[in-house]
């Protein structure tokens, strides 16, 4: 399991070569391909949040400090994703942070 911390570990090691992308390997080049469905289908689990909100005007049971907390979050690792310049963190993270934001603004709105 991968903390985060590979990255630091590799600098301090000096190696400046990274693996190849797609891999050659075929389950992970495979992995390598199917994260980007993983990258989009998992921010759209909150749609029909989304929909709950803007549609039927429904904000009950809905916390705005618990969404802006996954905001923050989602900032975070935007940010992230651009200094590291991987690809599914930062669209990940893009359509986390425009649904998040979607959510808090209609919580504002309709409460």
């Amino acid at each position: 399991m991968q903390t985060g911390l590979h990255h630091v570990h590799r600098r301090k090691k000096g190696e400046e070569c990274c693996e190849k992308y797609p891999s050659n390997d075929r389950y992970r080049g495979l992995m390598d391909k199917f994260i980007y469905f993983v990258a989009i289908f998992g921010p759209l689990i909150s749609i029909p949040q989304v929909w709950n909100i803007w549609v039927l005007n429904q904000v009950s049971g809905v916390s705005i400090i618990t969404w802006s907390g996954y905001l923050l979050g989602g900032l975070f690792w935007l940010l992230y994703g651009f200094m590291h310049k991987e690809k599914p963190i930062i669209v990940t993270n893009i359509l986390c942070v425009v649904i998040q934001a979607l959510i808090i603004v209609g919580v504002v709105v309709y409460s």
